[in-house]
């Protein structure tokens, strides 16, 4: 069995440039710096007297591993109830192991913060839909003020070095900031190093680094990527529950809300169509910097923008030569990741497909083909009878 993990100590650190705030956290007797640092205009929003952040970061990891911690530091007393009575308890049946506890000083005191409403800014649909749907609503206190870049993981997941991926998304999120008047929060972490499942549990480590400034933000829209249609508890990812997740860690004055759940993901695209900065924005390849075009998640993208015949006003942030040239084959492969992948999207999308387009017989089953082929390439059978299951 795994020894308990210790935050031992929590340190604000403030630079011309830069304040981080680090704990000392020790695992399997070996001590180690998380850390959440951002521009020294935003150092003065971390709380160094709480460990708030620092224990949502480590949960979902320790939670797979079984592994209790234990914060030598205050932690926020409903958060604690609320991970201790409820998140423990599901997180235990979800990765099936033992139930771990949560142990810190609590403390009641509600932490002050300026009233910032926040969202992250990837550019991809999920969190451009956010920006333009809470940019300008009926209710004051409730519209964006702050988008955020937080690399807590998203980085790593693609084919290119994680710098270079961090460095693209920096410029290219503060320049749809600058440009539309939002303020810019970048908040870098070693988070990763500690829980490398990222794709599993990225809500709980992107709801940590929001935590990291208790003293800014009192609303935090986490841009969900599920629809409450297809809302379940699962080991895969958090994502289908993450509505349950996050208001188990919204605390004191801090909420975060599941921002995108209550439509689908084709209705998300269809409101971007008409929302003119995602002409020049839009950025949902998770491999390369630029849409590649040819990834999931690009054609994905491609399929729902060819359905509201939108794919023109995007030819600055897709190169459509290939997907253009090769439709059919194209097709055939959303066909196969609907019925063989069990794709929610391509699901939700292939009826719209093969009403608006003859699909060929021969591109369907070669694409089936392919597909099956590069899944035994990928994964063993085990994994995949396991996600067959979920």
């Amino acid at each position: 069995m795994k020894e308990t993990i210790i935050i031992d100590k929590v340190i604000l650190k403030k630079g011309h440039t830069a304040s981080r705030l680090s704990a000392i956290i020790i695992i399997d007797g070996i001590q180690k710096e998380m850390f959440f640092e951002v521009d020294q205009t935003y150092g003065k929003y971390f709380c160094e007297t709480r460990a708030d952040c620092f224990v949502v970061a480590l949960l979902p990891q320790a939670a797979m591993d079984g592994q209790d911690i234990v914060s030598r530091i205050p932690v926020s007393e409903r958060l604690l109830f609320q991970l201790n009575f409820f998140l423990c308890v599901v997180l235990a049946r979800v990765y099936q192991k033992k139930k771990i506890k949560v142990s810190a000083p609590a403390d009641d005191r509600i932490i002050e913060n300026s009233g910032a409403v926040g969202t992250g800014l990837t550019c991809g649909v999920d969190s451009l839909y956010t920006v333009a749907s809470y940019t300008k609503t009926a209710y004051r206190n409730h519209n964006l003020t702050h988008l955020c870049l937080l690399n807590v993981g998203s980085h790593h997941i693609g084919r290119i070095d994680p710098e270079e991926m961090g460095r693209f998304r920096l410029d290219h999120t503060k320049r749809f900031c600058d440009n539309n008047s939002f303020a810019f929060v970048h908040i870098n972490s070693n988070v990763h190093d500690f829980s490398p499942n990222y794709t599993r549990y990225f809500t709980l480590l992107n709801a940590a680094a929001v935590m990291s400034l208790l003293r800014l933000f009192s609303l935090y829209y986490h841009s969900s990527g599920v629809s409450i249609e297809n809302f379940h508890v699962t080991a895969v990812d958090l994502a289908h529950f993450e509505v349950f997740v996050l208001k188990m860690v919204s605390m004191g004055n801090l909420k975060f809300f599941s921002a995108g759940t209550e439509v689908s993901r084709l209705e998300k695209v269809r409101i971007l169509t008409t929302y003119p900065e995602s002409y020049y924005y839009l950025n949902v390849c998770n491999l390369y910097p630029e849409n590649c075009g040819k990834c999931i998640k690009c054609l994905r993208t491609l399929y729902a923008l060819d359905i509201f015949n939108a794919l023109d006003k995007y030819s600055k942030v897709f190169d459509l030569t290939d997907y253009q040239k090769n439709h059919d084959r194209y097709m055939g492969e959303c066909f196969a990741r609907a019925f063989f992948a069990r794709d929610q999207f391509c699901r939700e999308i292939w009826p719209l497909l093969k009403k608006k387009y003859r699909v060929s017989m021969w591109a369907r089953i070669s694409e089936v083909i392919r597909f099956i082929r590069s899944r035994f390439k990928i994964y063993s059978l085990s994994h995949i009878l396991y996600r067959l299951r979920d």
